[in-house]
C-alpha cells in the first residue's frame, strides 16, 4: 500500500526521462511491466508524458510514488518518453507537443504546491537526466 503524499511535505516536482527512442512506443503498461520485473509494485510516475504530448496519470498524485529514492515523500514524479539518441547516447528528442504539456502540468500543479521546485532527475540521482535544460520551467 502506497503511504499518503502530504501536500505541505511537496516541494520538488522531478522530471526523468524514459531512455527511449523516438521510435519506441512508451506507455503506462509498459512502464509498469518493466516496473514489476525490477521488484516495484507500481508504475512510479504520478504522470508519463507520451510522444504526443499527451499525459497520463500513474500513481494518483495524493500518493507517495517510487520514481526517486529518498525523495518519495516530498516530490511528484513525471516521465517523459523519450531522451536516447539514435547513438544510444542521452538526447534532447523530446517532441515540441511533450515540452508543451510537461509547462501544462508544471503550471496546474503550482496552484497547489506553490513553492514547488522543478528538478531533473539527474540533479538528484546524478547524470544528465531528462537530457534538457528545465530552465524555463523553474
Amino acid at each position: 500500500m502506497q503511504k499518503k503524499l502530504i501536500v505541505a511535505d511537496v516541494c520538488f516536482l522531478i522530471v526523468h526521462s524514459s531512455f527511449t527512442n523516438s521510435q519506441t512506443p512508451v506507455t503506462l503498461e509498459s512502464i509498469y511491466a518493466e516496473r514489476v520485473s525490477e521488484g516495484y509494485s507500481d508504475v512510479g510516475y504520478h504522470y508519463l508524458i507520451d510522444r504526443d504530448g499527451k499525459a497520463h496519470k500513474g500513481v494518483p498524485i495524493d500518493r507517495e510514488g517510487s520514481h526517486t529514492p529518498r525523495f518519495a515523500d516530498r516530490a511528484i514524479g513525471v516521465l517523459m518518453a523519450g531522451g536516447k539518441g539514435s547513438r544510444g547516447k542521452p538526447s534532447d528528442n523530446y517532441s515540441k507537443e511533450q515540452k508543451h504539456r510537461l509547462a501544462i502540468i508544471i503550471a496546474a500543479l503550482q496552484v497547489t504546491y506553490q513553492d514547488i521546485k522543478v528538478l531533473g532527475a539527474g540533479e538528484v540521482l546524478g547524470g544528465t537526466s531528462p537530457h534538457f535544460e528545465l530552465g524555463i520551467y523553474k
